[in-house]
């Protein structure tokens, strides 16, 4: 296992570095995107995180092409279905058959993100409004909105496309692209199943009963918590509710500092200790979690409700982290022959 051993000046270099790429990345994005339609530049934003994803991971242009392509194609679709509860839950169902599927080349590591994105759209596809969107909105205005999103998501990735250019012929020239196993067909068409079930009914009741922006919290830690194998679902439900647990109380805390300035440094702080984290700590799955979730509380948090967040955001981690453990177990139960030779459980 390897563990963090990073001297300070290398965590301090490797802070401004990601920072650097951020705004390198997003700034440029966000300006395309807001010359497009100023109500979507989150959208943008969104657009840019596919593309760099895909294109770095797999070090290869024509793989982010690809995503980002197919991203726009989707954006525009869940634009589409967005006032339609069935509709919606039906489109997610089938990204989470496709994402499933994925795993069978290793290519879930990056395209994971769409489908966690597409839940963003769906619940609000005007991110600027930060308010509940009427079904009647979204049913005149739909095709406006969907079009809109298209060009937004396609404009932005690939620009991130053209930006990561530079950055990827440097990683090519100092080491081959990474390869990531895949698993056995038996396993990546279960698992393909079951999410894609699974997203689909969580999608429909989110979109029919509870359509606000805050529940794509649940949707979202679905999609990081169930894995291919019961047993590695099983224990990131259980170190993702206990991490996010002690990151939540930590957000807590650090709402009661009186001073403003004070907590965006510790926000700002705890932000680029986690991305280290996640780079240079495989296999610290929940150190990442308790430094990541006081951080996205602190970000996305005005400063007044910052514990009615946090509550509110636990209570969905508990509630994904208990349906991954009901799957997780109803698998070891059912623990078919062919399922056990390929190592699914």
């Amino acid at each position: 296992m390897r563990t963090c051993n990073l001297t300070g000046k290398v965590m301090v270099r490797r802070l401004l570095q990601t920072w650097g790429f951020v705004i390198y990345l997003l700034v440029p994005t966000s300006i395309v995107s807001y010359l497009i339609s100023p109500d979507l530049v989150e959208l943008g934003i969104f657009a840019a995180a596919v593309g760099a994803l895909a294109t770095l991971m797999h070090q290869s242009w024509r793989v982010g092409l690809w995503q980002v392509c197919i991203f726009a194609v989707l954006g525009y679709l869940a634009a589409l279905a967005s006032p339609y509860p069935v509709l919606g839950g039906l489109l997610m169902a089938v990204c989470g058959v496709a994402l499933g599927l994925c795993s069978r080349w290793a290519w879930q590591y990056s395209a994971f993100l769409m489908p966690i994105l597409l839940i963003a759209i769906l619940i609000n596809p005007i991110p600027a409004t930060q308010a509940d969107v009427t079904a009647h909105t979204l049913a005149t205005q739909g095709g406006g909105i969907a079009a809109s999103t298209f060009f937004v998501l396609l404009a932005a990735g690939l620009l991130s496309l053209l930006l990561c250019l530079p950055i990827l012929h440097h990683m090519n020239s100092k080491h081959a692209p990474m390869k990531l196993p895949g698993l056995a067909p038996e396993v990546s068409w279960y698992y393909a199943i079951v999410l894609g079930i699974l997203l689909g009914l969580a999608t429909w009741f989110v979109l029919a009963y509870e359509r606000v922006p805050d529940m794509s919290w649940l949707l979202l830690t679905l999609v990081l918590l169930l894995n291919p194998t019961s047993k590695l679902s099983t224990k990131k439900a259980i170190v993702r509710t206990v991490g996010t647990l002690v990151g939540s109380l930590i957000a807590v805390l650090i709402a009661l500092i009186p001073s403003h300035g004070v907590v965006v440094v510790i926000t700002i702080l705890l932000t680029g200790a986690a991305t280290v984290v996640v780079f240079d700590t495989a296999n610290r799955y929940w150190l990442w979690i308790v430094l990541w979730t006081p951080s996205i509380i602190l970000l996305t948090s005005q400063s007044t409700n910052i514990i009615a967040a946090t509550e509110f955001r636990l209570g969905m981690t508990v509630v994904a982290g208990a349906i991954v453990l009901g799957i997780a177990f109803a698998v070891l139960k059912l623990h078919p022959k062919r399922l056990h030779e390929v190592g699914f459980v």
